[in-house]
């Protein structure tokens, strides 16, 4: 009788007793029988029992399984006829081997960056760490949930990765229990509330694999201070994470806030670089090192054109792109309308949606002469309404253009606050010095063009010479948001200006 590795296991097999040296992995109790999976490293293998001799059996015990195989389509079972415990003399070269063949399965596919990037050979060690956990978890029938932003650069940042994760799931798992180890789900709010914390967590309880704690994979988000703390509820349960992010991170007493969090942090700002390097371009090169997907090479476009990027990579992406038979103009409506989209099915994830913008290209040509020219008319009707409505002064140097947004703004109804100020912008930003001020009842949105302005440096600024309000935020340097509690809205427009007057700027 021959020993076999399970990830050896093939057709050539089916109908034959082997050994297995495996640890038991997980174990169920059905119908008078029990459910062990064997893994070994190299994968795993159900097997069932109905002996008693079994039932001594526990998850981590290491042993040498006498198994009849079976095979069910592409996937293999096996009748567990009996069992004997590996001495413990054997047990470090057994866990030994195991890691081994852990390291040659989760290995990733390449080392290679599509483009060339020094931003990327900085970050490459973290790419490497990202993509042997996302195998490593996909090996160890974690549940992995993948959270991101819901804009342009979001989607094209988790449609990457989803296409890579979920056939290597359907590989691993079989085709039907891709539902069960893999969740996608968008979120509204620019940063990784509480609440998506505690429904992953619980999310994870009521799936398929409760046994284990999930890989929850964060992009477009996650590296403020506002993520601090849902990070840190979803460590207390045990969560491996990820977060692939292009956002200033938060920095305190000389390190990112989040590292002592979470298992990989990548993003631009760590080494260096600014946020041109959208998630969307980090996510697609993450995703190529586990699987090749070279032939959605405009989602990483799509993302530098969502987020305005102006950098070598996104120029290698488009002109890819282009060589892909894709046109600037047609990149650009499809990254419109991939934002309306976004917005349109908020925190619903629309698989088949999603499926068809990436894999029927006639789909996608009829959705972008269907929604293209709708989303047009909202945005040149919004855009009358904000030129009979702007308040420009001059603040020093700079032209300061402010938009009241309850106003202008139908709740629930495209363009959203933030789009408006960005038209607003893109109305006035041949101009130089200019600031757009979006003001709402409890959030203030910023839109610039001057080089040396910071959001950052913005938010330190209120927040030194504001007591109380609940002030917070976040964004790039040129463009983010500002939150607050009404009670200080009138004094956190009144320290936008006193900033915009204290300092020298110079035009972008």
């Amino acid at each position: 009788m021959i020993k076999v590795k399970i990830g050896d296991i093939d057709s050539s097999l089916s109908g034959k007793q082997v050994l297995i040296d495996a640890l038991i992995d997980s174990r169920r109790d059905v119908f008078g029988m029990s459910i062990f999976r064997l893994y070994d490293g190299s994968g795993f293998i159900d097997v069932k029992s109905f002996s008693k001799n079994c039932r001594d059996l526990n998850i981590h015990d290491a042993v040498t399984a006498r198994v009849f195989l079976k095979s069910s389509g592409s996937k293999f079972m096996g009748e567990l006829l009996s069992f004997s415990p590996i001495p413990d003399s054997k047990l470090d070269m057994f866990k030994k081997l195991v890691k081994e063949n852990e390291m040659l399965k989760t290995a990733p596919r390449t080392d290679s960056f599509t483009v060339n990037s020094q931003c990327y050979n900085n970050l490459k060690n973290k790419f490497l760490d990202a993509a042997r956990l996302i195998k490593k978890s996909i090996l160890e029938s974690r549940l992995i949930i993948l959270k991101h932003h819901a804009d342009c650069d979001g989607y094209s940042a988790a449609l990457s990765l989803e296409s890579a994760i979920v056939p290597l799931i359907a590989e691993e798992q079989g085709g039907d229990s891709v539902k069960y180890f893999y969740k996608r789900n968008p979120m509204k709010k620019p940063f990784y509330e509480y609440l998506d914390a505690i429904k992953d967590i619980t999310l994870n309880f009521d799936s398929f694999s409760k046994s284990k704690p999930p890989l929850v994979i964060i992009v477009d988000n996650g590296s403020s201070a506002q993520d601090l703390i849902s990070l840190q509820k979803l460590r207390m349960y045990g969560s491996k994470i990820i977060v692939v992010d292009h956002h200033i991170p938060a920095f305190k007493n000389g390190k990112f806030l989040i590292d002592d969090f979470v298992d990989v942090h990548i993003n631009p700002h760590i080494v260096g670089f600014t946020s041109d390097i959208t998630a969307g371009m980090l996510s697609y090169e993450l995703a190529n090192f586990i699987r090749d997907i070279s032939h959605l090479v405009f989602l990483p476009a799509l993302s530098g054109i969502g987020d305005h990027s102006s950098c070598r990579e996104f120029d290698n992406y488009v002109n890819r792109a282009l060589s892909s038979g894709y046109s600037l103009d047609y990149l650009r409506k499809l990254a419109k309308v991939l934002d309306f989209e976004a917005y349109s099915l908020g925190f619903y994830e629309g698989h088949s949606i999603v499926k068809d913008f990436l894999t029927d290209k006639s789909k996608q040509s009829a959705l972008v002469d269907l929604v293209y020219p709708y989303v047009e008319s909202l945005e040149s009707k919004q855009e009358d309404i904000v030129k009979n409505s702007v308040v420009k002064e001059d603040i020093g140097k700079v032209k300061l253009f402010t938009l009241d947004l309850d106003s202008i703004s139908l709740m629930s109804e495209y363009p959203p606050p933030g789009k408006i100020s960005g038209l607003c912008f893109k109305m006035f930003s041949k101009m130089p010095n200019i600031v757009v001020a979006g003001l709402s009842n409890s959030y203030l949105t910023i839109r610039t063009n001057i080089d040396s302005f910071d959001v950052s440096e913005l938010i330190r600024f209120i927040n030194s010479r504001l007591d109380f309000g609940f002030f917070g935020g976040g964004g790039h340097p040129h463009a983010g948001t500002l939150k607050f509690a009404p009670i200080v809205k009138d004094k956190v427009f009144n320290l936008l200006k006193e900033f915009l007057l204290r300092f020298d700027w110079h035009a972008r």
